[in-house]
């Protein structure tokens, strides 16, 4: 129902998935997952957003992991800022850009 719900992907194995949160406005749950390098280098990622406009900053408490998500047209650009090792392969970052799926058509 919120304007940023929706599948982002550049393939079956690059994309993210950003679905409302308990109903409530700008908020957001997401999943990434990106496999780069033929699979030799990959990461995965779940949390909370909170959008102000198209921007959005994911960061936990005790994590070091903090990933920016700005989100123009029908494309969402992530940057990593921070230390994300804990959810990635080494040499291999966050930074990506995905387009937005389009939703199916509803049946009549």
């Amino acid at each position: 129902n919120n304007v940023w719900s929706g599948d982002y992907k550049r393939d079956n194995k690059n994309f993210i998935s950003i679905r409302d949160f308990n109903n409530v406005p700008n908020k957001y749950q997401f999943f990434l997952h990106f496999e780069k390098r033929e699979g030799t280098c990959s990461g995965e990622l779940k949390g909370i957003l909170n959008f102000n406009k198209n921007t959005a900053t994911f960061s936990e408490k005790g994590d070091p992991c903090i990933i920016h998500f700005s989100i123009d047209n029908n494309i969402i650009s992530i940057k990593e800022d921070g230390n994300c090792g804990n959810h990635r392969d080494m040499n291999c970052f966050f930074n990506d850009k995905f387009e937005r799926k389009k939703r199916p058509k509803k049946k009549k």
